[in-house]
């Protein structure tokens, strides 16, 4: 009825005279998001995974007839079900990296595969209320994302020899699985974007660290992958949470922008912007839509003095800015958005500014 403040209200009586925490709690966090209070939000999913990880004491006197008993179990798409402990843990663990808190992020991730892979919780997995949510490998990518992003490369890319352990036994079948995937006989496996996603987070990992070479091999592992990969936009299955509204069409573009620009970024730092160009402009194929593509390579461009070219291209950005600026109709995993957050070119405005005064006056006749 959009009126949350009181359903807070509401939810904290039914905090203060119920005896299942689990589905106020988690409705109070949804509320206070919509709020956009979100230190409120957070310590909500946080005494949800405290209330969730608590053992029923058989000493404590219960009710012979509690409420909870004379109704059906919530589905687990009801706002009711409020879930595993690990299903909110994740639902924690990713809103901290959504709203920056990098290393709350990297410590609940940390706390979150510890308790998948003791055996205690399933391996496959939904945040609620959006089944069927996110498997193993994706939230391996997530905390491997927020580690980096909290400046624990090290740590990230242990995270990362961990997934690729789990899911590179699959490689040496891949020419096949594509083959197979092409003809239209079997779906396209999942198992690419996962280990080039991989090697790209590692990538980004020993640029934290300073290591070019290491970092420019991975980029280019991942790269070698993507581009075997030729998925279809049409539905195979049923898609994680991270793909929903998302076509693997539209991930792999991105994906394979942000290995290009990352390692043309590592090129430019090592002084070789020939090289740098080269992956710019291929990114700029790949991914018509992704603007940081086009500045990275304006700036090449200028760097090298191809004037012309970076006169045109700038132009088609400053026609561009002027555009009304259209909602996305898809999301990408959040991993693969934090990536592109690390490329993202400072200023890009100032950038535009900069270049326009540094043209020629055009002269009159």
């Amino acid at each position: 009825m959009g009126n949350p403040q009181r359903a807070l209200l509401y939810l904290v009586a039914a905090l203060k005279e119920g005896s299942n925490w689990g589905p106020p709690l988690l409705e109070a966090s949804r509320l206070y998001r919509q709020l956009g209070n979100t230190v409120a939000e957070l310590e909500s999913l946080e005494l949800l995974v405290e209330a969730l990880s608590v053992t029923p004491s058989s000493e404590v006197p219960h009710l012979l007839i509690e409420v909870e008993l004379l109704l059906p179990r919530p589905d687990p798409a009801s706002p009711l079900h409020c879930g595993t402990q690990s299903q909110v843990k994740h639902l924690l663990a990713s809103r901290c990296l959504q709203k920056g808190r990098a290393e709350d992020a990297a410590e609940h991730y940390l706390d979150l595969l510890a308790l998948l892979l003791d055996g205690s919780e399933p391996k496959k997995f939904s945040p609620p209320p959006c089944p069927p949510g996110p498997c193993m490998p994706e939230v391996f990518l997530e905390a491997a994302a927020a580690l980096i992003q909290a400046g624990r490369a090290q740590d990230a890319l242990t995270v990362c020899e961990e997934l690729l352990s789990r899911t590179s036994s699959l490689l040496p079948k891949m020419p096949w699985l594509w083959e197979d995937a092409r003809k239209g006989t079997k779906e396209s496996p999942h198992c690419p974007p996962w280990v080039s996603a991989t090697y790209l987070l590692q990538g980004q990992a020993w640029v934290q660290l300073g290591a070019q070479k290491e970092a420019i091999s991975e980029f280019s592992r991942c790269l070698e992958l993507l581009f075997q990969a030729t998925p279809k936009d049409k539905e195979q299955g049923p898609a994680s949470n991270c793909e929903q509204g998302c076509s693997s069409n539209v991930a792999l573009q991105q994906l394979r922008a942000a290995a290009l620009i990352s390692r043309g970024l590592e090129w430019v730092a090592s002084g070789q912007d020939a090289k740098a160009l080269q992956d710019f402009l291929l990114s700029v194929q790949v991914c018509p839509g992704n603007r940081d593509a086009s500045f990275h390579l304006l700036q090449t461009l200028r760097r090298l003095n191809r004037r012309d070219e970076a006169t045109a291209l700038w132009r088609r950005l400053e026609a561009q800015t002027k555009l009304p600026q259209e909602n996305a109709t898809w999301s990408l995993p959040l991993y693969l958005e934090t990536c592109l957050s690390w490329i993202h070119p400072p200023d890009c405005e100032t950038l535009l500014e900069e270049f326009q005064t540094s043209l020629p006056e055009p002269c009159d006749l």
